[in-house]
């Protein structure tokens, strides 16, 4: 009841012509206020990791948003109507799509990134192995970690440490690996940029759903979560040109299988339907006799 108190407020205010949610809770809100006083505000939802979870799935939502084919799916197994359902990936901005990665360049580009979530070691040993790789230069986004970055920045020749930037792509465009928590627009932005991903063994059921599609589509690895071990299974993932070059060929095929500018054609099934029952109306009442 707070909830929808707090949301009629905001509508008020607003005024939103539609609404797109990305979190089960805010669809589940809007679902029932629409529900409770049959409000006709479109719902747009945007499944934002590879789950088909009941909680994303509610009544008098227009058009589902999804990252794949598997989730398109579950969603239906669970009762959502087909012909409500989109697969566009999870929505990035589009710098990660018109990526040009400089291949013909001597070494490696290695990518980390996570350290605002914990991912990063902390025992210096795994940074001074990682230091030596032969032929491998490692950038390290830290976020809004500081203690990491003031840790690591300019203590190792090889290793770059950045702090928080809004240009990932840009790094992204450089790298030949990156690791990072598979969260969903990572996950997304990674294959868009055709970049193969590596990722440590998660535990939060979302990510662990997105490591096991990583896994199934063969876009990249879940790695051990021991540092030595750590580092011996990036070493050979650099070093595999041929495996390299799959998985980029695995994005590109699994990219082939998205609609492209989803969110527009979303969009434009809403206002089609519209139209169309606003068309229904008028022959009803032609038909009532109401209008002439």
């Amino acid at each position: 009841h707070h909830f929808l108190k707090k949301l009629e407020s905001l509508l008020q205010r607003e005024q939103p012509d539609m609404i797109v949610c990305t979190l089960p809770i805010c669809a589940q809100v809007v679902s029932e206020y629409k529900r409770r006083f049959d409000a006709p505000i479109p719902l747009i939802t945007c499944i934002t990791d590879v789950s088909t979870h009941g909680e994303w799935i509610n009544p008098g939502t227009d058009v589902y948003l999804v990252p794949c084919e598997s989730v398109k799916e579950g969603i239906i197994a669970k009762g959502a109507c087909p012909g409500s359902i989109l697969v566009g990936g999870i929505p990035v901005k589009e710098q990660f799509k018109t990526l040009h990665h400089r291949r013909a360049r001597e070494g490696k580009n290695l990518l980390i990134m996570g350290g605002g979530w914990g991912l990063l070691p902390k025992d210096p040993a795994f940074y001074e192995t990682l230091d030596t790789l032969s032929g491998v230069s490692t950038t390290i986004i830290a976020g809004n970690n500081r203690s990491a970055y003031e840790r690591l920045h300019g203590r190792y020749a090889n290793i770059e440490v950045v702090g928080f930037t809004d240009e990932v792509y840009r790094y992204m465009e450089e790298a030949d690996l990156i690791v990072t928590k598979p969260g969903g627009i990572t996950l997304f932005e990674s294959i868009f940029a055709e970049l193969p991903l590596a990722t440590i063994a998660p535990t939060l059921m979302q990510e662990i759903h997105n490591a096991e599609f990583i896994e199934a589509n063969k876009i990249g690895r879940v790695l051990s979560s021991e540092p030595e071990a750590t580092i011996r299974e990036l070493s050979a993932m650099l070093n595999d040109d041929i495996a390299l070059a799959d998985i980029r060929a695995n994005m590109r095929r699994l990219k082939a299988t998205l609609e492209p500018n989803v969110v527009i054609k979303a969009l434009g099934q809403i206002l089609d339907r519209q139209a169309e029952a606003a068309r229904e109306e008028l022959a009803t009442l032609h038909e009532g006799g109401v209008l002439a």
